[in-house]
């Protein structure tokens, strides 16, 4: 029995244009995917597990950042630094860096961690001196910003994503809202950072709700930023754990989410941030990241507890001791300590000329002398200004 050789190529015929609408479909629903992905690129950090040493007032004479020791795991630990800026208007470009943190997603180890950077931490700037390492942001963006994280404390960040006030409440707000355990003590101070968002920040928008209970309760966007804002009832130290809970909420909110509702989240949250992350990039985090929630999140702050000192005054600022905190840093991140060259002491606000951060003093002048003066010692600390542990050393 003969058989046309038409009819015996119609099967690959029909399964050819079946790949070819699948595959167009596909593109499709990519391109919709990441249609609204703010991508800024920059200029590749060199990767490095140890700074230089080569520390002063003065500005450095490079802002390369040459590695001395390989970071280990390059394929299975990613570290993605997190900038939220503090800018409150569109016309907001040159502000500082209001929360730095580093988001590890740990493969070999089966873990995602979220570790904080405090913004008044003293450290070298590439190529600026010394400065609050909040200034970095203001000085050269997020390419700056990275390269002083590698710099002081050996990491490897060559990835950021960065979102202001507005959009983060925008990020909230599209993951339906967030769970938080809210304090008694807590409700007066986050309902006095709304009563500045509603009216001062964002008057134009419509009026969000007091929080007036306590406890798990949901909160929407506003809401949720304004008790990561919370600062002046603890501390700063408290402030980064309140960051870290909202961070951790809104990941578990949106992995519970259905295969549908996370593309169009997806979709709509790209336009709220900044980042360069590559769609390819993202879609690898979509997959490999969230499934690791299950197993916890680590959580660290830098500085630890006893690893640095306090100098009050116009600049009320921390200056870490980085050869103690660098391989705390490598154990949390990598789960192993690396070799590195011991950095040299940092020239405090109080020795050389340095350039003088944009963020405002904390706390407030009230509380010390202006910039120049020899720093003060004080022996108990107010309510406004971050609580120092007693085992730290204060100047």
């Amino acid at each position: 029995m003969k058989h046309d050789k038409r009819s015996l190529l119609r099967p690959f015929a029909i399964l050819g244009c079946l790949v070819l609408v699948l595959a167009t479909l596909g593109y499709a629903a990519w391109s919709y995917l990441f249609s609204g992905l703010n991508y800024r690129p920059t200029g590749q950090p060199t990767v490095t597990a140890s700074a230089s040493s080569d520390v002063s007032g003065t500005p450095e004479p490079s802002t390369t950042l040459e590695p001395t020791v390989e970071a280990p795991h390059l394929d299975q630990v990613l570290n993605i630094l997190l900038i939220g800026t503090d800018s409150r208007h569109a016309s907001d470009v040159n502000g500082n860096s209001d929360v730095l943190m580093v988001v590890t997603v740990d493969r070999l180890h089966g873990t995602l961690k979220l570790m904080s950077i405090m913004r008044d931490l003293w450290v070298p700037i590439p190529g600026r001196g010394t400065a609050k390492i909040n200034a970095a942001y203001a000085y050269g963006g997020a390419e700056m910003t990275m390269k002083t994280v590698n710099q002081n404390f050996g990491l490897d960040i060559t990835k950021y994503v960065e979102v202001d006030f507005k959009n983060a409440e925008n990020l909230i707000d599209l993951g339906g809202g967030v769970d938080i355990d809210v304090t008694t003590a807590e409700i007066p101070w986050l309902n006095k950072n709304l009563d500045e968002e509603n009216n001062s920040i964002f008057p134009n928008t419509p009026k969000i709700p007091y929080v007036t209970v306590a406890g798990l309760q949901h909160l929407d966007g506003r809401q949720a930023v304004c008790y990561a804002r919370i600062r002046k009832l603890d501390s700063d130290f408290v402030r980064t754990q309140r960051e870290r809970t909202v961070l951790k909420a809104l990941l578990v909110s949106f992995e519970k989410d259905s295969i549908v509702t996370k593309a169009h989240l997806i979709q709509q949250g790209l336009s709220d941030c900044t980042t360069n992350l590559s769609p390819t990039e993202i879609t690898w985090l979509g997959l490999e990241a969230l499934p690791l929630l299950k197993n916890g999140v680590k959580e660290m702050l830098v500085p630890t507890t006893g690893d640095y000192t306090v100098y009050r005054g116009g600049n009320w600022c921390m200056v870490p001791d980085r050869n103690a905190l660098l391989p705390k840093i490598q154990q949390f991140i990598w789960e192993q300590t690396l070799p590195f060259t011991p950095f040299a002491p940092i020239v405090t606000p109080y020795e050389g000329p340095g350039p003088t951060p944009t963020a405002t003093p904390e706390p407030s002048a009230t509380h010390g002398p202006t910039a120049t003066a020899a720093p003060t010692v004080e022996a108990t600390v107010g309510a406004a200004e971050s609580p120092t542990p007693a085992d730290t050393p204060v100047v």
